[in-house]
């Protein structure tokens, strides 16, 4: 049936101007660009990566390009045409509704990104805004001339996309030309994750080299650059800016496209060396060897997954934060997490992207493989999620935890990564993250005995550092950069030891981590011929530095160094935690420290109502497995008990007979009664042990142990094999 033809009376504007189907086509493709396509091609020039992972050819990318641009647009003014058959009342109609609709889309982000509205303010708000713009599109011919001159603007859009699309493919390398004194022994470069410098140091500034022997045995054998500052405060930024020299400028996740000179296309691009780099996060080292072994093809699987996870992030672009939680869940791949399905485990050389924290100590055993003394000169790079959360490991290496598999991860104890205001609960999380920080440093052991063992350790250019810090301050921010924490976020360890190295030990130049890249071309013999923001600390040239630059929040801001150098860390650390020569002191926190250590049997038990725990987390089997989860680690809550209203319960966890730690309820504005503690593996002994969960009551010297009543809850309950 032929839509009837309106009549250009029917369809003026208050003006007595016509308002042609050509017109209303152009407006429903402007109002569709800008609350849909310009969007979705924001989110996909920030990542990237995921339309290379999942190996999607360049003609489909041109055709998304076209059909968000234009072919959606043009299905919906077909779909208005159609209802015109109804008549002119239906096709009004039907067009009004998508005017609407489209205008709330574009409103619904715009009051989001507000961060003061509630959820349901943003809501209604699109929903008042979009139903007036619709009544101003049919009354107001003014609106209606810059949704026509918006128009001339769209083309802008698709082109972006497909200029950044087609940028991120292109394997130019800025390479480096080589000077006289170039030489090629092999490279190790180590940056460990989420680790302040400053946990290192004993309160007289010096290396604690009882906690961390192999920290302070790499000083005596290279320089301890100990006023080493990041500059930033996200991975994604602070690992390019070791590789490149550069300043961060919040591209997530930088590739080799925003960072054509770096240490691979400097080393690996010239020809001069083979590497191993293990880049989990971001994407500088070659991907000629990162293949997909994923199955089916481009239409039966890797475009739905595309399309599928494209809708899931354009949902959580729309909805308010608040409610993101009940959408399907985002795949992994979109933020750049490789499957470890992906990675070769016999393969040493090429580039390895393992899941971010997951398998942590293969990841590391993997890396340890590849420094085998073969082929010819080679640069081995290892970003690896240690100290970084999840805690998991004792300093033996044991797991006492699970590695996650969220991406995420998990800030144990904060919220929206600030600490709670109860300092024990802080320090409960200090404590498992220096215990983890031992078992880096007693990793660090391995990477220079492999180097000793394959006698490459003499001439090796070893470098060890982190990406940038973490602060354990009640009411702060975890990572997020403060004025009262940024001492902890800023300070990064750096350790660099030379081929042929003379002069080690302490060294108390404040330097940067974008200094890395530039000393490491200075000490091979490179020339860099491009850009960069940081010094060889090598380099006698190099102007004194007063401050130092660091990114927070989207901006590059400018620090005293005085605030890495004169950091109260290590004092809060002696204060909380002991001398690192008495290894029990690390156990002996709480709110009765005294009692750990001692025997059971010299308290009196009390005889009163048992207290109930509902216990997540709890073990008294120590495997006989080696990869078995070993029982170090207890939680729970307190069965109705009210943190607001009602004192802390104090807690003493027996095993065989010894009290090995005493905690207590944390304090809470409100929620549930929760604990959590952590035991030295010496406690136990293999196969079953007793252990006992005592309420402490009384005062000094005269404590009274009544025995608790655990329930057990969830899987974590008892040691299982992890993944």
């Amino acid at each position: 049936m032929k839509l009837p033809k309106l009549t250009k009376t029917a369809v003026a504007d208050a003006g007595g101007t016509p308002l042609t189907d050509r017109s209303k086509a152009l407006h429903l493709l402007v109002l569709f660009n800008f609350a849909v396509a310009q969007p979705v091609f924001d989110l996909l020039c920030g990542r990237l990566p995921f339309l290379r992972d999942l190996r999607i050819p360049a003609s489909a990318i041109y055709a998304l390009a076209f059909m968000l641009s234009l072919g959606l647009p043009g299905l919906l003014m077909i779909g208005v045409r159609l209802a015109g058959v109804a008549g002119r009342t239906a096709y009004r109609a039907t067009y009004s509704t998508w005017l609407f609709l489209l205008a709330a889309l574009f409103l619904l982000p715009a009051l989001k990104q507000t961060g003061f509205l509630s959820a349901s303010t943003v809501y209604g708000g699109s929903i008042v805004l979009a139903a007036g713009a619709t009544w101003c599109y049919w009354k107001s011919p003014k609106l209606r001339s810059i949704l026509t001159l918006s128009a001339l603007g769209l083309p802008l859009f698709p082109l972006m996309f497909l200029l950044r699309y087609s940028a991120s493919v292109d394997t130019t390398y800025g390479l480096s030309e080589r000077t006289a004194k170039w030489t090629t022994p092999p490279v190790v470069l180590i940056v460990f994750d989420e680790f302040c410098g400053q946990s290192l140091m004993t309160p007289e500034r010096e290396l604690d080299a009882t906690r961390f022997p192999n920290f302070a045995a790499l000083a005596k054998d290279g320089q301890w650059f100990r006023n080493t500052a990041s500059v930033h405060e996200l991975t994604a930024q602070a690992v390019p800016a070791i590789l490149s020299g550069r300043y961060g400028d919040h591209l997530w996740p930088m590739q080799l496209a925003d960072r054509p000179q770096n240490l691979f296309s400097m080393l690996v691009g010239n020809g001069g060396y083979e590497h191993a780099a293990f880049e989990p996060v971001t994407r500088l080292a070659p991907e000629a060897n990162v293949e997909d072994h994923s199955a089916g093809d481009l239409f039966s699987v890797r475009l739905p997954f595309f399309f599928e996870t494209l809708g899931r992030v354009y949902l959580s672009h729309l909805i308010p934060n608040e409610h993101t939680h009940c959408l399907p869940e985002v795949p992994y791949m979109w933020f750049g997490v490789r499957l470890e399905r992906d990675i070769d485990p016999a393969a040493h050389r090429g580039t390895f992207r393992y899941t971010w924290s997951v398998h942590r100590p293969r990841q590391f055993e993997h890396f340890l493989e590849t420094i085998d003394g073969a082929g010819g000169p080679t640069v081995h790079f290892l970003h690896v999620l240690l100290p970084h959360v999840p805690w998991s490991y004792l300093p033996s290496g044991e797991c006492y935890t699970k590695d996650g598999a969220d991406w995420e991860l998990t800030n144990l104890g904060s919220e929206a990564d600030r600490w709670n205001p109860d300092e024990l609960q802080v320090i409960h999380a200090q404590q498992r993250y220096l215990l983890q920080l031992m078992n880096a440093d007693r990793l660090l052991g391995q990477v220079v005995a492999k180097l000793h063992a394959t006698g490459q350790y003499d001439e090796t250019l070893l470098i060890v550092t982190a990406d940038h810090g973490i602060s354990f301050r009640p009411s702060e921010y975890r990572r997020g950069t403060t004025a009262t924490n940024q001492d902890e976020i800023l300070s990064v360890p750096l350790f660099i030891k030379r081929p042929g190295e003379t002069l080690a030990g302490a060294n108390d130049l404040p330097v940067e981590t974008v200094d890395i890249f530039p000393t490491i071309a200075d000490v091979l013999g490179y020339r860099l011929t491009q850009k960069v923001d940081g010094w060889s600390v090598f380099d006698d040239r190099r102007l004194p530095r007063t401050a130092t630059k660091q990114g927070a929040g989207g901006t590059i801001r400018s620090v005293p160094v005085k605030s890495v150098m004169t950091s109260s860390a290590p004092q809060e650390i002696r204060h909380r935690f002991g001398a690192g020569d008495d290894p029990a002191a690390i156990y002996r926190i709480g709110p009765v420290p005294e009692l750990v250590g001692r025997n059971v049997a010299e308290f009196p038990l009390g005889k009163g109502p048992k207290l109930r725990l509902n216990v997540s987390r709890y073990g008294d089997v120590w495997p006989s497995d080696s990869a078995a989860t070993v029982p170090c680690f207890f939680e729970g809550a307190v069965h109705r008990h009210n943190p607001v209203d009602e004192d802390p319960v104090v807690l003493a966890i027996a095993i065989n007979g010894v009290i090995q730690a005493v905690t207590r309820t944390y304090l809470h504005a409100g929620g549930l009664s929760e604990w959590e503690a952590m035991v030295p593996k010496s406690a136990f002994h293999a196969g079953q042990n007793d252990v006992q969960i005592y309420q402490v009551t009384g005062t000094s010297p005269n404590w009274t142990l009544t025995p608790c009543e655990v329930h057990r809850q969830g899987a974590a309950a008892a040691p299982s094999s992890p993944q």
